[in-house]
């Protein structure tokens, strides 16, 4: 699974189609989960926005999807589903930190979800990086409140809700009053299927190694957050998706790796710890022939 944030093209009907992946007009790839980042307490940005908004990016005369948002979506979901590929939005980001502001978890969060339902998405993803809030304690209740309230609007089994977490949040007490996401896994976890961790930009913590990304994070910071780490915090193997960068640039520092390495550690780990969750990576833009994933993929 990859994330849509910058475009390649912001104008044209085909060619916006191929910026936000959809089948037929983008690179056929194997992504089958596709995030668009970001809807914010204010509305959407980027490539969330082109979902939001499909007629404010297209040509006159060159939109062979529909002459309404609601046809352009449903056209685009059906190739979607074709390909058999989700499509889903990614709330919050890097640049909002909605529990510091004090945004209610509840109101805001069932905005969000209704936004996925009338909007013909596949599910929320919900990547909150409020370290601030997180640090102090405030973190927990707020994402345990907001996981509750989105999944009052869209039902398991019937749409995906997944989080995003930065690895050090598996961190746990004390390093986090409230525990961080043990925390929130221990209450609300059965309503989440999967996290899409973020195993990249976490300082001297690097996971840029087999032993420091799956078995023993032992240096830095935020040791002890390896995947068989966090996993043994209570949080299901099949549920810790690997999160890593396609490029040195799609990371501001550690936890870069290449993918051929990547595809050499998944299955040692597959085999060592019984881990099959899978990648996700940041971001499309960069992969956007999938070979990156290919390489995870088939080596």
């Amino acid at each position: 699974m990859t994330y849509v944030d910058r475009l390649s093209s912001y104008w044209g009907g085909p060619s916006v189609a191929a910026a936000i992946g959809v089948p037929g007009y983008a690179a056929d790839t194997k992504y089958n989960v596709i995030n668009l980042a970001f809807i914010l307490y204010y509305g959407t940005a980027d490539a969330a926005s082109v979902w939001a908004n499909p007629l404010g990016f297209m040509e006159s005369g060159n939109n062979p999807f529909g002459k309404t948002p609601d046809e352009i979506r449903a056209a685009w979901k059906k190739l979607y589903g074709d390909h058999n590929t989700k499509i889903m939005v990614s709330a919050f980001g890097a640049t909002e930190n909605p529990t510091s502001a004090g945004y209610d978890p509840v109101s805001y969060c069932r905005k969000l979800a209704q936004f996925v339902v009338d909007n013909n998405l596949d599910g929320l993803d919900l990547d909150w990086e409020d370290n601030v809030a997180m640090n102090n304690g405030i973190g927990e209740d707020w994402l345990i409140k907001c996981t509750q309230s989105a999944r009052e609007v869209i039902p398991k089994g019937q749409y995906l809700l997944t989080h995003a977490p930065q690895a050090p949040y598996f961190k746990g007490k004390p390093k986090y009053p409230n525990g961080g996401y043990v925390t929130i896994n221990n209450a609300v976890g059965d309503l989440i299927d999967w996290y899409n961790v973020q195993f990249y930009n976490q300082g001297d913590t690097t996971y840029d190694t087999y032993e420091l990304l799956f078995i023993d994070a032992k240096y830095g910071e935020w040791s002890g957050t390896a995947v068989a780490q966090i996993a043994a915090k209570g949080v299901p193997l099949n549920k810790i998706v690997v999160g890593k960068p396609v490029t040195t640039s799609d990371a501001s520092n550690t936890g870069w790796v290449p993918a051929s390495s990547l595809h050499n550690w998944a299955a040692q780990a597959a085999t060592d710890i019984n881990w099959t969750a899978g990648l996700m990576d940041w971001q499309w833009s960069s992969d956007n022939k999938g070979v990156f994933l290919n390489t995870y993929l088939d080596g």
